[in-house]
């Protein structure tokens, strides 16, 4: 590959961004795959959860299949993935490795496919996957970079240190591979791939420093920190920023997230 993942599990920063992700998304996440497992919930059903991290998401299906499910958890890093009885968990790579084999009920994954350059050829395999009638749910982020995003902020210098830094961390991302405008496109995706019954929703709102929103973004820039210096960001940058995202007079826009689902043909 001649990119790597931007973010990786092995960061020692990786554990903050899980604990981010999960406070900040697992609730809606449950509530859409409880909405679309219908009456009869998931019991039975064969899932994938590809992209795990720290196995939130994986450990809640892991319970809601039942003893006569199954529900495998992907990923590059997978000792945060906690173990359960219904749980298999595979270290994979979605971008070179193949899925696991057979067909699957309910296939899964948040925040992963817009930092892939390869994202429509997965998208093919997973949709590949799908068995008749099978559900496919992608969230994917949409961080915004615009002048508008910041709410609040203690003073002028700081709107424009934020700002800056947002910019910068846009060009890390894209060097990496990642696309911020992946997800919109989502929807038209699942339907040019044969997908019936697409919905998408969109979710958005504000994070305020000190929030778990702000500590996520926290968590962000100490993993990309060597990168955001390459890309100009000074160390005493750096730190101003994290200071700024623990300041409550901070109020910024929150990642957009996109909640694409479609069904295969039954």
């Amino acid at each position: 590959m001649s990119v790597s993942y931007a973010l990786p599990n092995t960061d020692r920063h990786a554990p903050e961004l899980h604990t981010g992700l999960a406070t900040l998304f697992d609730e809606d996440t449950i509530a859409r795959l409880t909405e679309l497992g219908g009456g009869g919930g998931w019991a039975g059903a064969r899932c994938l959860e590809f992209g795990a991290g720290a196995g939130s998401i994986a450990g809640w299906l892991a319970d809601a299949v039942g003893p006569h499910g199954r529900v495998y958890a992907t990923d590059l890093v997978v000792e945060q993935i906690p173990a359960h009885p219904r749980l298999t968990v595979l270290r994979h790579d979605l971008r070179s490795d193949p899925l696991p084999a057979g067909v699957f009920d309910l296939i899964h994954g948040r925040r992963v496919l817009e930092h892939l350059p390869q994202r429509q050829i997965i998208l093919d395999r997973l949709v590949d996957k799908l068995a008749a009638g099978g559900t496919l749910l992608v969230e994917g982020g949409r961080a915004l970079r615009t002048p508008d995003i910041v709410i609040s902020a203690p003073d002028p210098d700081a709107r424009e240190l934020y700002l800056r830094y947002q910019r910068t961390v846009g060009q890390v991302f894209a060097g990496q591979g990642a696309d911020p405008g992946w997800a919109p496109t989502m929807h038209r995706a699942f339907f040019e791939r044969g997908l019936v019954d697409v919905r998408t929703r969109i979710r958005s709102g504000y994070w305020t420093g000190g929030d778990a929103g702000c500590r996520m973004l926290t968590a962000v820039q100490q993993m990309l920190r060597p990168k955001l210096i390459e890309a100009g960001m000074t160390d005493a940058d750096l730190h101003a920023v994290t200071a700024l995202l623990r300041d409550p007079r901070l109020v910024v826009r929150s990642h957009e997230i996109y909640a694409t689902s479609g069904q295969a043909a039954a």
